[in-house]
């Protein structure tokens, strides 16, 4: 949001400010969803407890969610409050690449722990006991498309919301990058950390 907004500096601060707080909210609230679905025993799966933090999508997603809290605290911290806790442009200016490289990364584990989510959602669907993200072939499966109206509807929104969320991440990737012929301002240095 820094990069793209045609705003005054200030106030792209405050909107970027605004978007990443509004983000740890949806953090908390999704955690907690997640949490006590998984702790009640109405909501889970064979009317039981589900265990919390057994696959590859809840570490990335924890790995995810401690990078961008880093980030978030470094950044609101640094560059909203500096007046407010005395920090030097100097100080600013060593803090920046360290605040981009910890947002790039945060955004690159979000994506994945996304991706991560969706083939774990779509590997447990079945319909009648059978996958229901696949389907049955008699010989070699030259060309799948053709059947890909058997796969479940289910499966298929998932498949484009995954396609969807690598899409927006490239976009955004995009984005973080300077590029002066795209860019509504072309940052300095010194500029970005003002």
């Amino acid at each position: 949001s820094f990069r793209i907004l045609p705003f005054d500096k200030l106030i792209k601060k405050y909107v970027h400010a605004t978007l990443h707080t509004l983000t740890i909210a949806c953090i908390c609230l999704g955690l907690t969803a997640v949490f006590q679905s998984s702790n009640n025993p109405n909501t889970s799966a064979d009317d039981g407890y589900s265990a919390n933090l057994v696959s590859m999508h809840s570490y990335l997603g924890i790995i995810a969610i401690i990078v961008y809290g880093a980030n978030y605290i470094l950044g609101f911290t640094s560059f909203l409050l500096f007046k407010t806790l005395n920090i030097a442009e100097e100080i600013k200016a060593a803090l920046m690449p360290y605040h981009i490289f910890l947002g790039i990364c945060a955004l690159f584990a979000a994506v994945i722990a996304v991706e991560t989510g969706i083939m774990e959602l779509t590997s447990e669907l079945t319909i009648d006991e059978n996958p229901a993200c696949s389907y049955s072939v008699t010989s070699a499966d030259l060309n799948p498309a053709v059947h890909y109206s058997d796969i479940a509807g289910g499966c298929r929104v998932a498949n484009g919301i995954g396609i969807i969320v690598i899409i927006a991440a490239f976009l955004a990737f995009f984005a973080i990058f300077e590029h002066p012929k795209f860019s509504t301002t072309a940052p300095k240095d010194m500029d970005l950390i003002k």
